[in-house]
């Protein structure tokens, strides 16, 4: 009997390897080239089937499976309410990681924890932090302004802005003796403040206190201001609005009008500017005088704007009595200037000038204003109001309609509203808080009706003024 030495055995395939005649269990085409496409289904993915899916080689043929979030309908897959497509998912839009239509997760903020509203993200900052645009949170600082070469009390009737590079800029008045006062300029250039003198004031004589309701707007990087000096000339007040730009580290001021009491043209006072972007300045200012064929003395609300080289003087309100109007002013994209107005206490009215130079002057329905009246403009140009109302601040708005909205965004212990947008429309109001020995807060509008408050400054108390802009 002859016994048999041979047998067979075998190697474990590990690897898919086209060409060795083999096709694991687990191998497929095209990887390798000894198997057939094993087609994957929709089960397999976790999605929905909605036409034909991979074919297993890596083809797609019509339409792949749905996401498990989106919906089939006629071969299209669709990302379901409250999802968005990111790739080939659905994301959703609630999520801080896919914030509203973003595939991308909001802003992690070390001193924060990051929101999502279903639209944009947002942030709740840590005690002691706020918001800042861009979901990033900050904490105030406070730096004392030194000026050398100013009196004791200089700081009066001050005005901030910021040019397009971010860049503080304030406007102030110097009372630098009892006689005399004069309009100061200021720059922050990342590091510290500049400031100076603005040269060729157009000082009144006898009495030259210059730099009176100050106000600075920047174009790009360039300052304009606009400000009132008064001055005596015998029996007569004497009164002037000036108009002062700085270009090329040079100051060129002009007098906008000037006016005397004993000649009836009365008193000129609370001086605003704004400027287009066509770098055109529009000051609203106000104008007491005395009426002669009514006997009564008036107010009236007055815009300037230059017409070649005139400065061209349009009335927008005139109010009998001797209540001061509140007055603020903002351009729009086209160059025409909005105005909000009122006396304290009264009615609160906006005008808006068309580019035919007509003005429409419309009364805000519900809204009693006692003062501090602060204006700005959306990105579709329209109206954003901050007033003082009674012990608090009130916010009101136009939806383009004839409607106004208002809502209570300080509800008591507030005065002297400062009000600007940010780059995602968010409203902001710096004010006085008078509970708090007048300190400087900060108020933001979260939400419709939801408003945050905050102190600003813990060393500083009883402000003259507030001021805020963004940047």
């Amino acid at each position: 009997m002859e016994q048999c030495s041979v047998w067979c055995s075998h190697d474990d395939v590990t690897q898919c390897v086209s060409g060795d005649g083999c096709c694991p269990w687990f191998c497929s085409a095209p990887a390798d080239t000894d198997c057939t496409c094993k087609p994957k289904t929709c089960a397999a993915v976790g999605g929905t089937q909605c036409g034909t899916t991979d074919d297993g080689c890596g083809n797609i043929v019509d339409l792949p499976c749905c996401d498990s979030k989106a919906s089939c309908t006629n071969n299209a897959c669709t990302c379901t309410s409250g999802t968005h497509a990111c790739g080939i998912m659905c994301a959703d839009d609630i999520s801080v990681l896919t914030c509203g239509t973003s595939c991308s997760p909001c802003f992690d903020d070390p001193h924060g924890t990051p929101t999502c509203d279903g639209v944009s993200c947002g942030v709740e900052c840590d005690d002691g932090y706020h918001g800042f645009p861009g979901g990033k949170c900050g904490a105030w600082v406070t730096a004392p302004m030194t000026y050398p070469a100013g009196g004791t009390d200089y700081g009066f009737y001050s005005a901030l802005a910021a040019g397009s590079d971010g860049k503080a800029q304030i406007a102030f008045q110097d009372p630098f003796d009892t006689s005399a006062a004069r309009a100061v300029y200021g720059r922050h250039d990342g590091a510290a403040w500049s400031f100076e003198e603005v040269a060729n004031q157009a000082l009144l004589s006898a009495h030259p206190m210059a730099g009176l309701f100050v106000d600075v707007a920047v174009q790009g990087t360039t300052p304009h201001m606009a400000y009132v000096s008064t001055g005596t000339a015998g029996a007569s007040s004497l009164s002037a609005v000036t108009y002062a730009v700085r270009q090329a580290s040079k100051w060129t001021t002009e007098t906008v009008l000037t006016a005397s009491s004993t000649s009836g043209e009365g008193y000129l006072s609370r001086s605003r500017i704004a400027v287009s972007s066509f770098g055109s300045p529009w000051i609203l200012y106000q104008r007491q005088r005395y009426d002669q064929p009514t006997s009564t003395e008036v107010r009236e609300a007055v815009v300037a704007h230059k017409n070649g080289t005139s400065w061209v003087h349009e009335t927008i309100e005139t109010i009998p009595g001797y209540v001061d109007l509140w007055l603020a002013v903002a351009v729009d994209s086209a160059g025409q200037p909005h105005v909000a107005h009122g006396t304290a206490p009264a009615a609160l009215r906006y005008s808006v000038r068309s580019a035919s130079g007509t003005w429409k002057t419309v009364e805000i329905p519900g809204v009693t204003a006692y003062g501090g009246v602060s204006l700005a403009l959306d990105s579709a140009g329209l109206a954003r109001i901050a007033y003082q109302r009674g012990g608090g601040i009130d916010f009101a708005w136009s939806d383009g309609s004839a409607a106004w909205h208002v809502e209570n965004a300080v509800p008591s212990s507030a005065s002297s509203p400062a009000f600007a947008l940010d780059d995602q429309q968010r409203a902001h109001i710096a004010f006085a808080n008078a509970a708090q020995g007048g300190a400087l807060w900060y108020s933001v509008r979260t939400g419709a009706g939801v408003w945050r408050a905050e102190r600003a400054e813990t060393d500083v108390s009883g402000p003259q003024a507030s001021a805020v802009d963004m940047v």
